[in-house]
Formats: C-alpha cells, sequence, structure tokens
C-alpha cells in the first residue's frame, strides 16, 4: 500500500544533519499522538506514526505507479499533492560575529525558505538552531537580565515566529538529552497540526464532491481517488476504523449506482482478461486499478475486487476476524452470482474456476492470521474469546474449502471428470439442471440443432459440453485436475481432507462424516474399494447401536458394498444385518435386496456365527410363557421381526437357567424349534424339549435365532430386569419322589422312601440317581443300605443305579438309608436316564420332613424287689399327633424274626398331642431278672393331622385339576397349598373338630400363575376357590384305632408311622430327679427371655442300706446347665450352682432366663447334678461313670469334693424341646406372591421360619 509513513524533508546548508542523524533517526517513529481531525473532530489517540526523512528534497523511493498515484491526486486535488509532511530547516553559525552575518546571510536565505513552505498547503515547517560554542558558553555565564545584547537564536524567533502559541524556530543543542527531548516534542505539535490541516482540507474536498453527485460531469472515479486519500492517511495514523467505514460509504455509493443504472464510468464488466480467474484479494499491484480509476477505465470485476481486497486488509489490521469472514461469505455468494447473470459474458466454468481460486485465497489468508495467545494475567474471557476466534476460522476455512469443492463438482460435470454413478449418490454433490450444462456455442443454437450435434458425435469425449472453454481457465491447479482422472480425484480428494480437518477442529464432526461418506463414494465410484474402505472405516458407527441416523444408514451402505466386493463375508454380514435393522430409512426395493443378500451370506458362511447384541435387533422378544401340553414342555415365544420380508427355514431356541442347580451350578434348559418362517412383525413361536424334567421357576436368558450358521442371540433377562417362567414336570418323563419312611429307626441313619413312577414313555435300561441336601453334599455313599424289589445299588460317588428298565406307566419304590441323621432338610434329585436311547434328566428340589415326630424316653425307679420303668412318649411335632398305639419289649426277650408274639402293648391315651405333650406308661421287671441296666425296645404307632389334611388335599386336586385342564401344575398346587396349611392351620380347632381350620386357599391362585398366560390364571382362580371350598365344608376321616397286627387299610394304616426306639435305662439305687417348666408359654420368641424353672430332688431307692445311702451328703449337690446346642440359647446368670436341698421337702428350684438364638425347634440345656463326697473311702459303688467330655471336665475342675449323680428328667410341665418363633407356633410360610422370595432356598427371619416350595 502507498504511504505506510509521512515524509520530514530536511534543508541542510551547513552539514549538518550527518552529524545528527544518527540521535535523530533512534527517536522515530513518533508516538504518542493526540490527534483532533476528521470529520467528527473526536480526539483521537495515534500510538505510532512511521517518518520517513528526505534531505534537500531528495527522492524518497516511491516506484513509478507510486509517481503516477501522485500525478493523478495532483491532477484531481492539485492542493493535495503527497508532499512533505513537514519541513525542517538546519541553521549553525561558527562565526563569532553571528549576527552581522545572520543580516547579510542567514537571514535572507531563511526567509526565502519559509516563504516557498508556508505556500504549499498541509505542510507545516520547523527551525532547528544549533548554537556555537561560544554562544552556549554566553548563555551559561550571563543571565538575561545582563545580556542586552540578542542572540541568533533570539533574532530567529523575533523575525519567524510571530505566532505565540506555535514553536516553530528551536535551539538543539546535540550534548544535551533535555535538548533533544524538547526539539521532538515541538516536531510531534508540528506534525499533529499538519495531520489536521491535511485531513480537513481532504475532507473539505470530500463534501464538496459529495453534494455535487447529482450535478452533470460529476464522477465517480474521481470520488473514489479523493475519498481513497483520505484513507490512506487514516491508515497512516492507524486508525483503521475509520479508514474502513470510508471504503464502506464507497461501496454504498456505487450501489446505489448500481441500482439506479448511473455507472457510466465503467466500460464493461470484465473478467475477461487472463488470469481473472486465479483471485488474489490482498494484492492490489495485479493491475494498475488506480491508474484505470483516474482513467475511468476501470472493469466493475476489478473494481469489486479491489475495493473487496482493501476492505479485507483492514480488517486484517483490525483484528476483527468474525466481520472480515462474514463479509467474505456475503461477497463470494453475491459477486459469483453476479457474474453468472445474462449480459456479463462469463461462462459457467470461468465463474466456478473464480469461486474456488477466490475459496482457496480466503483459506490461505485465514491460516495467514496468527491469533495471540492470552498472557497469564488476562482474564478466563480473554481465554475464552481466542478460543472461539479459532473455532470460528476453522468453521469457516472448511465452509470456503466446502464451497471449493463444490466448484470441482461443478467443472468435474461440465468437463466429464466426474463418474455419473458418484453424481447420483454423493451427500453434496451439485446437481446442475440441463440449460446450464450447454456449451456458449450450444446456447445460441436451437434444440433441435444441439440434438443433431450430439448425435453425429461432434462433442469430444473427454471434455464434454465445454471442451472449447477450457482455455477459459487459468488457475493452474485447475487446469492440471482437468487434464486426467486420476490428478482430478487427487485435488478432490485433498480438498475434502482439508475442509474435514477444519470441521474437526471447530467441533462439526457432522459435516467432517459427509465430506468422508462422498470421499468413499468417487472411490467406489472408481470402483477402488480398499481405499473406500479405509475412508469409511472411522466414520461406520458401532453396529451395535440401537438407534442410527439416515446418514449412518447411507455409511453403512457403502461400506457393506465395499466389503462385499472384497469379499470380507462377516464383515458384509455385520452390516447387511445393520441395514435390514434400519429399513425404514431405505426404500422397498432395497429393503428386498438386502434382505435376500442377508439370507445369502448366511448360507455361505463356512462356520457358526454369532452376530453382535446390535444385529440381533432384526429380533426382538416381547413376551414368552410356558405352555401346557399333554405330549412335551413348551414354551410360547412372541416374536417381532423387522426383516421386511417373510424368511423361512429359521431354527429358534430358548435358554432358561435357574440359579439353584447341582454343587452350585445353574440348571439349563434348552427349547428349540426348526424349520420356522417369520413373517414381518409378531410372530407366535412354540418351543418344545423332552431332555429335561426340572420343575420350578426359570429365567428365560436367552432367545436364540439361527438363520443356516448365522446365530442372534437375544437377551431377554439381565441384572436390571429379568423375565420368569415356571416349568412343570415333563408330561411324558419319570417323577422321582422322596417320602419318609413308614418305619423309623432312631438307632440307624434316616431311611426314606424313594418312588419312582414311570408315565407315558419307558426308560431304557434304567437309571442313575444322586441325592443332594441343601448345601450341596451328596446324601448316599456306598455304605447306605437300600431295599427294594428291583436290581438297584449305590456305587462310589453317591450314585445310586437302577439297572433294570422301567416300563411305561409302571413304578419302582426304594427304601434307602441316608448318611444323616433325622432332620428337615432340602433335598434335590437328579436324575439321568436315557428314552428311545436319547438322553434325559429329571430335577426336583423340595423340602422333606425327615425330622421325628415323637421322642420316647424313660427312667427306672428302683424299689426293694423290683424295678419300674416309666416310658414317655412327647409330641416333638407342630402338628397334632394322634398315638394309636404302643408296644414294649425287653431287648434279649427279641427274636432275629422280631416275632410279634413278644411284644407287649401299652395302654395309651387317646386323643391328640400337641407339641410339649406326652403320655406316660409304666412297666414292671423282678429286680432279680434284672442288671444293672435295663434294655428295652420301644415301638410307638401314631399319626398327624397333616397327613390326613394332606391326604385330603390330594384326592381333591386330582379331581379340580382334571376339571380345570392344569393337571401339570397339580405336585406344584399340591405343594404350595400344604405350605400354606402348615403355616395357617389352627391345629387345636382342627384336631377338636375334625375339620380343616386355616386361611383360605384362595389368594394362592397369584403364586401358581405368577408367570403364567391369562387363560392359567383364571383356571387357576376357579380351582383355589373351588378347593378351598371343599377343604372348609369336608371331614377329616378318622381311621379309628389301629393295632400293628391290623390290615384293615384305614387312613390311619396307609398314614401312619412307626417309630423304633432302642433304650438302656441304668438301675440306680440313689439318683437325682429333675424337671423343668419354661413359663407358661409351649413356645418362645425369638430374641427375647424366657424364664426356665428347674426343680431338683434326691431319689433314693427302698432297702436296708437306703438310709445310710441317704445320709451320704448334707443335701447339697451341685447343679450344672449344659446346653446341647450352645450355638442355639444364650444363658444368663451362672451355669453351675452350689444348691442345699430343702429338709421338709426336700426339693431345690433354681432360676434362669434363655434368651433363642435361632427360629425352629430347638433342644433346653442338659441338667448334671454333682453330690458334695463325705469321705473319699466311702463313695458309692454304684455311682455313674463319666463319659461325656463336659462332664469330664466339670469332674476335673472340682476335683474330688464332687462326683457325678445320675440325673433323671421326671415328668415336667415342658417337653425337652420348644419352639422358637415369632408370635405363633410355626415354621412354614408361603408368600402369596411367588417373586417374593427366591425359588428352591430356605429363609429364617426373626419373626417366622419362611420356606418357599417349587
Amino acid at each position: 500500500m502507498q504511504h505506510q509513513h509521512i515524509t520530514f524533508n530536511v534543508q541542510d546548508v551547513g552539514q549538518i544533519w550527518p552529524r545528527i542523524e544518527k540521535e535523530f533517526r533512534s527517536r522515530l517513529p513518533l508516538r504518542n499522538l493526540i490527534w483532533k481531525g476528521g470529520i467528527t473532530q473526536t480526539p483521537r489517540f495515534v500510538e505510532q506514526l512511521n517518518v520517513k526523512v528526505t534531505v534537500d528534497g531528495e527522492n524518497d523511493g516511491t516506484s513509478d505507479s507510486d509517481s503516477s498515484n501522485k500525478e493523478i491526486m495532483s491532477a484531481t486535488m492539485p492542493s493535495l499533492s503527497t508532499n512533505p509532511l513537514l519541513n525542517i530547516y538546519l541553521l549553525e553559525t561558527l562565526d563569532t560575529d553571528a549576527l552581522d552575518m545572520y543580516k547579510s546571510v542567514i537571514r535572507p536565505r531563511v526567509k526565502n525558505w519559509v516563504s516557498k513552505v508556508t505556500q504549499r498547503k498541509g505542510e507545516e515547517w520547523a527551525i532547528i538552531y544549533l548554537p556555537n560554542a561560544a554562544e552556549v558558553q554566553r548563555m551559561a555565564t550571563t543571565t538575561k537580565f545582563l545580556n542586552m545584547r540578542a542572540s541568533v537564536f533570539d533574532k530567529l524567533k523575533s523575525d519567524f515566529q510571530t505566532k505565540k502559541d506555535s514553536d516553530h524556530v528551536i535551539m538543539l543543542r546535540p550534548d544535551m538529552i533535555e535538548s533533544w527531548n524538547t526539539v521532538f516534542l515541538t516536531l510531534r505539535d508540528r506534525t499533529v497540526q499538519a495531520l489536521e490541516e491535511r485531513v480537513g482540507n481532504m475532507a473539505d474536498e470530500i463534501r464538496r464532491l459529495d453534494s455535487n453527485r447529482m450535478m452533470p460531469g460529476w464522477n465517480y472515479c474521481k470520488f473514489f481517488i479523493v475519498k481513497e486519500s483520505l484513507v490512506n492517511m487514516y491508515r497512516l495514523m492507524g486508525l483503521h476504523s475509520e479508514a474502513l467505514a470510508q471504503y464502506d460509504e464507497l461501496e454504498a455509493v456505487y450501489f446505489e449506482l448500481l441500482d439506479s443504472k448511473r455507472l457510466s464510468w465503467f466500460s464493461k464488466f470484465g473478467g475477461t482478461h487472463p488470469g481473472d480467474d486465479f483471485a488474489d484479494i490482498l494484492n492490489d499491484k495485479k493491475r494498475p486499478y488506480h491508474k484505470q480509476m483516474a482513467e475511468s477505465s476501470i472493469t466493475m470485476f476489478d473494481f469489486r475486487i479491489y475495493l473487496f481486497g482493501r476492505q479485507c486488509q483492514l480488517l486484517i489490521d483490525m483484528g476483527d476476524y468474525t466481520e472480515l469472514i462474514s463479509r467474505a461469505q456475503r461477497f463470494v455468494s453475491s459477486f459469483s452470482k453476479s457474474m453468472r447473470e445474462s449480459g456479463t459474458g462469463l461462462s459457467l466454468s470461468f465463474v466456478a474456476s473464480w469461486t474456488y481460486s477466490i475459496c482457496q485465497n480466503i483459506v490461505e489468508i485465514c491460516e495467514g492470521i496468527q491469533i495471540t495467545q492470552a498472557p497469564v494475567d488476562r482474564s478466563q474471557a480473554h481465554n475464552a474469546s481466542t478460543v472461539a476466534t479459532t473455532r470460528m476460522l476453522a468453521a469457516s476455512k472448511a465452509e470456503f474449502l466446502t464451497n471449493a469443492r463444490q466448484q470441482l463438482d461443478i467443472l468435474g460435470t461440465l468437463y466429464d471428470r466426474l463418474p455419473p454413478k458418484y453424481l447420483r449418490r454423493s451427500n453434496t454433490c451439485i446437481q446442475l439442471p440441463s440449460p446450464l450444462l450447454r456449451s456458449p456455442s450450444e446456447s445460441n443454437k436451437p434444440d433441435s440443432e444441439n440434438e443433431k450435434d450430439k448425435q453425429a458425435g461432434d462433442v469430444p469425449k473427454r471434455y464434454g459440453p465445454y471442451a472449447d472453454d477450457i482455455d477459459s481457465i487459468t488457475n493452474p491447479v485447475l487446469t492440471e485436475a482437468l487434464a486426467s482422472d486420476e490428478r482430478f480425484d487427487q485435488i478432490y480428494v485433498r480438498t475434502c481432507e482439508q475442509a474435514t480437518q477444519y470441521y474437526l477442529e471447530c467441533g462439526r464432526r457432522r459435516f467432517a462424516q459427509v465430506l468422508r461418506g462422498d470421499i468413499a463414494q468417487l472411490f467406489i465410484s472408481r470402483e477402488k474399494w480398499q481405499d473406500a474402505a479405509r475412508v469409511l472405516a472411522p466414520l461406520i458407527p458401532s453396529t451395535d447401536a440401537k438407534s442410527l441416523g439416515l446418514m449412518d444408514v447411507h455409511l453403512i451402505e457403502r461400506m457393506a458394498i465395499c466389503e462385499q466386493q472384497l469379499g470380507n463375508t462377516e464383515r458384509c454380514l455385520e452390516y447387511v444385518m445393520c441395514l435390514v435393522s434400519h429399513s425404514q430409512y431405505l426404500d422397498r426395493a432395497s429393503c428386498n435386496m438386502y434382505t435376500d443378500m442377508l439370507v445369502d451370506l448366511a448360507s455361505h458362511l463356512r462356520s457358526p456365527v454369532q452376530v453382535g447384541s446390535g444385529a440381533s435387533s432384526l429380533f426382538t422378544v416381547s413376551d414368552i410363557n410356558a405352555i401346557d401340553r399333554d405330549d412335551t414342555l413348551c414354551v410360547a415365544a412372541t416374536l417381532v421381526s423387522v426383516v421386511p420380508k417373510l424368511i423361512k427355514g429359521l431354527k429358534i431356541e430358548a435358554l432358561l437357567i435357574a440359579g439353584s442347580g447341582i454343587e452350585g451350578n445353574q440348571i439349563e434348559v434348552l427349547f428349540d424349534v426348526r424349520d420356522v418362517a417369520l413373517e414381518p412383525g409378531a410372530n407366535t413361536v412354540h418351543l418344545t424339549t423332552d431332555s429335561v424334567s426340572c420343575p420350578g421357576r426359570f429365567v428365560v436368558r436367552a432367545v436364540t435365532i439361527h438363520m443356516a450358521n448365522l446365530a442372534f442371540p437375544i437377551i431377554v433377562s439381565n441384572p436390571n430386569t429379568r423375565k420368569f417362567v415356571r416349568l412343570n414336570e415333563h408330561p411324558t418323563a419319570p417323577v422321582i419322589s422322596l417320602r419318609p419312611a413308614t418305619v423309623v429307626d432312631s438307632t440307624k441313619p434316616s431311611g426314606v422312601r424313594l418312588s419312582i413312577q414311570a408315565q407315558a414313555v419307558s426308560v431304557d435300561s434304567g437309571m442313575s440317581i444322586r441325592l443332594f441336601d441343601d448345601n450341596g453334599h451328596l446324601l448316599l455313599n456306598s455304605h447306605c443300605a437300600q431295599e427294594s424289589d428291583g436290581a438297584a445299588s449305590v456305587k462310589d460317588g453317591g450314585m445310586l443305579v437302577v439297572s433294570e428298565a422301567i416300563k411305561a406307566n409302571a413304578a419302582v419304590e426304594l427304601y434307602i438309608r441316608l448318611n444323616k441323621k433325622y432332620t428337615t432338610m432340602r433335598v434335590t434329585v437328579y436324575a439321568e436316564f436315557q428314552v428311545k436311547g436319547q438322553p434325559r434328566m429329571f430335577l426336583d428340589s423340595y423340602v422333606a420332613d425327615f425330622s421325628p415326630r415323637l421322642a420316647i424316653s424313660g427312667y427306672v425307679e428302683t424299689l426293694a424287689e423290683k424295678h419300674i420303668v416309666v416310658l414317655r412318649a412327647q409330641s416333638c411335632s407342630i402338628d397334632p399327633i394322634r398315638l394309636d398305639a404302643l408296644w414294649v419289649a425287653q431287648i434279649p426277650n427279641i427274636s432275629d424274626n422280631n416275632d410279634k408274639g413278644l411284644w407287649e402293648q401299652m395302654a395309651v391315651k387317646r386323643g391328640y398331642l400337641q407339641i410339649g405333650d406326652c403320655t406316660t406308661v409304666v412297666r414292671e421287671y423282678s429286680a432279680a431278672e434284672c442288671d444293672d441296666t435295663i434294655h428295652i425296645q420301644v415301638e410307638a404307632s401314631f399319626v398327624t393331622v397333616l397327613d390326613i389334611v394332606c391326604k385330603m388335599v390330594c384326592d381333591k386336586l386330582d379331581q379340580l385339576a382334571l376339571k380345570h385342564g392344569v393337571s401339570q401344575h397339580k405336585r406344584y398346587i399340591e405343594r404350595l397349598a400344604t405350605a400354606h396349611i402348615r403355616a395357617t392351620i389352627d391345629e387345636a380347632a382342627t384336631a377338636r373338630e375334625k375339620k380343616l381350620v386355616c386361611e383360605p386357599l384362595v389368594p394362592l391362585w397369584a403364586a401358581t400363575s405368577a408367570y403364567g398366560t391369562a387363560e392359567l390364571q383364571k383356571s387357576m382362580r376357579q380351582l383355589f376357590h373351588e378347593l378351598s371350598e371343599a377343604l372348609v365344608d369336608g371331614k377329616l376321616t378318622d381311621g379309628g384305632s389301629s393295632s400293628n397286627n391290623s390290615n384293615n387299610g384305614s387312613d390311619a394304616e396307609r398314614l401312619g408311622h412307626m417309630l423304633r426306639v432302642e433304650l438302656a435305662l441304668g438301675v440306680t439305687r440313689k439318683y437325682a430327679a429333675a424337671s423343668m417348666s419354661l413359663g407358661d408359654e409351649r413356645s418362645c420368641h425369638v430374641y427375647e427371655p424366657a424364664p426356665l424353672a428347674v426343680s431338683i430332688s434326691l431319689k433314693v431307692a427302698a432297702g436296708p442300706d437306703a438310709e445310710d445311702r441317704r445320709h451320704t451328703t448334707d443335701n447339697k449337690l451341685l447343679v450344672t446347665l449344659v446346653p446341647r446346642e450352645p450355638e442355639k440359647w444364650l444363658i444368663a446368670g451362672p451355669v453351675s450352682r452350689e444348691i442345699t436341698l430343702d429338709k421338709e421337702s426336700g426339693r431345690a428350684i433354681m432360676k434362669y432366663t434363655l434368651v433363642p438364638l435361632e427360629v425352629g425347634y430347638l433342644r433346653l440345656p442338659e441338667v448334671i447334678c454333682h453330690e458334695e463326697i463325705i469321705g473319699k473311702e466311702d463313695r458309692p459303688s454304684d455311682s455313674h461313670e463319666t463319659n461325656n467330655k463336659n462332664d469330664k471336665e466339670t469332674a476335673d475342675s472340682l476335683g474330688s469334693k464332687y462326683q457325678r449323680l445320675k440325673t433323671v428328667l421326671v415328668d415336667t410341665q415342658t417337653t425337652a424341646c420348644v419352639l422358637a418363633s415369632s408370635t405363633v407356633a410355626t415354621m412354614y410360610t408361603v408368600p402369596i406372591s411367588a417373586a417374593e422370595s427366591p425359588v428352591g432356598t430356605a429363609v429364617a427371619s426373626r419373626t417366622t421360619a419362611s420356606m418357599t416350595f417349587i
């Protein structure tokens, strides 16, 4: 640009300048000026003003073009030519008689110089006087009052400085800093005054020209030159905003004249010179714009580019990049539109070339902009502004490059460099209308002639209809691009990649994705599959995404084509499945094509492939339920297919799992169905299995759809949401059940009845059975005995093997002794067998009560010649017990064949015994016939109320299940109803009235049909209504009393139990009789204290030495309370106490406090008594030996002071066991909703012992 500095012209007549030049130039440029001028007369701060110094009018270094500009300025406005802004006259006197020389020589010269300078407008002047040594000494030694003789400096000020407010004459002493400062302050003031005067003159001239705009002869070009001279002055002072305002006014005047069509100064539109399509907007030397402007020969094309370039330069100098980008976008859009208008004579290819060039030029300008980073002490707001500007520039560069790429689309279409496939499939390619595709030569011909020319083949094949117009493109990049397809593709891809990079920098990833997709489409059109796949790979979203957009689907389409052409079947399959699952973005033909492609690719897979969860969205499971069938296990799944076409030949599998398996493993059940056809939308499919019979609640883990070797897994349940299905036994598979043995021998391992009931199918070659407890331990081992009619044996590993085949509808019953004591436990039955050569499995888990319901104990009271055996039968069951018969026999009198004739039946109390109740029988034995220990065997026959109730429930269910079509649910309903009755039955009222008294069974229908269909829920509700009414109205069947020899087949006999106990009762002459009383209740509450009263008395058998044995001690005993189950009881107070029996009653009573720690059936502590020894030699010979570990420890701690005394628990208020519960004496409760408790687990709580049956 011109006039980047102002000029100081120095008049040096005495060679003074070389001596002061260095110091003078070191103080340039001028800084911190306050300028008042321009139109508004507003004070402005000029930070810096560049100065060029010329000596004696020497050339200032301007070029020829600048000289011509000066001439132009002088011709248009002679008073405002670019002369020096400040003229300086250097003066020095060396003679001592300087005043005489001043008058004769100096004064005329200076006067002549000042006269010339003051005649030029807009220039200031200053005289710098350098005093000689004599003058300096005189000024230093003489005061002003005594200095009557004036100096040369005083004469200069008097002759040439007429104004008091301005200094034109200055003294400079080069050796003094203060003198230099004074000189430059004066020069700065003179400079500001010259600027104000010059700008004022320019403003006056501009106002004059503007006021004459409507007058004839007014010239816009002259007006532009004058106004631009003011712009240059503003730029010189760094006032860029004022300079930009002047250019904006010029542009506004131009458009005003353009609208009124009064632009006669512009001869033509322009753009026809070589290189016009290659823009460089900041280069004002590209053409002689000022000369053309002065001659009024500039074209509209050159003028618009020059004016826009000057505006851009000012905006860059101001740092207003936002405005720069905004104006550039408007200019490119509007001017390219103007060039396409008729009458301009510019072809479409020229416009595209120019637009491409200027967009690239603007991008280069933006890349050259350096955004200063904020210093550390700047605010965060400044940092945010810097980041925002950087992102704005990146977005703008991306948009301009996108526009440049669109111009390549136009040129590629015009010159046949872009394949037609790309033009149809590109996302952003510009589709040109047919009239624009005609060449300039064709535009003037009728359509019929153009058609004839095309048929004749006159149009060159490579350059299309614009083959003759390619010479108008002079941009070397475009010329090279249009020469070959390969080079065109390189430039096209490079432009797209640059735009993509800037889009990513500004965070507009979606736009970057579009451009990359176009690059890939170009490679696909060129059949460069590998390059296309490389570009598309980072763009493809995860196919597991639940929702994709239209653009994502288009990208996946292209990737699928590439993978198919490259032979990557599995990858192509993944993309095709994603396309099919988003068929809403495809037309019907594409949907059918991709569906057929999916089936074809699946059939060509060499090995099974399981797709990801995203591809599984082709199919979804809306619901799945168990279906009752008479021949197999079946579940009905509702599958929703989004595939827009019918698919045949599918295999569908459903995996169900349960958490309680064998040895901690999960149970898996697989349902399947083959050769299924799925239509678009919802489909109901029935899946079956014959491999397992596993009743219980299962979680539907997944449904898998197989299409040839392609598997679509559909996850139905996850940790947050689970789908449950309850399965029953397989309707045709054998059923294996465990029940307590009819005869229980407490001296041997527990025995159970194992029943195998075959149904509609036969079992090949027997089966293998394993039994597990609730801890996963085997209940059988090789030492366990078994009795059966068929061949069965227990192998190593606890497996019961039935070797013989089982025919259809046949039953096998085995009597097995387990390797555990009697208890209530969860038993899991696991069996493996074969049906028609196919392996099958049976698995069932439920709670079985093997604990003894009756406890038999006894003791011996010794008289002189006989022993009285007292036998006590106590109820240990929460269910009322009816004791039907009791047989007693002395063991030596029992033969090996267990002849019942040697047994003696004892008379027992009739009626029902509640928990803790007991009945006592007495039998006498001759003392002469007995040793110190009497061995007897006792057998008791009894039946519980719950046995009778359960039998009644089973009989009713047989009828109702068949009536309502829920026979497969019978066993589950039976277990659930039994548990409910056990939890809510009123035992006393039921036994008294011989009628079931419990809570209604109706609410149980919700638990039995919680995961079933609506039809099953309706059937279950009706069934439980009828079952509840039948049980409440019906009478309990009482079989009456039955002896052990009877075979009358009554309910009492069929439901009865036999308990066999062997007792070894010691005959003791002296013993302690203890009785315990636990308050007035039959049960206690867990974690709540319960008072326990223990009564102790001393018993001495009759005989001649009875009195001596009675006085062995002084009625002093040591009583110890030993818990049988320490982890279940907390005993408050001392465990061992010394007591003295009351002399009158012979009894002592002790108070204890017990706190139960667990819920359930708990045994009371054991009472152990020791007597004090009077003398060691007087120790009785019949003292009881210490066999118990606790007794030995007690005896050791007591030393020789006490010895163990036999302690007999006589008739007490309570039994030796109590039930610790919350409010009711119950062990079993069943939740109404099966979802409230895990399946197959026993839950103990503070309030109830809760147990759920499957």
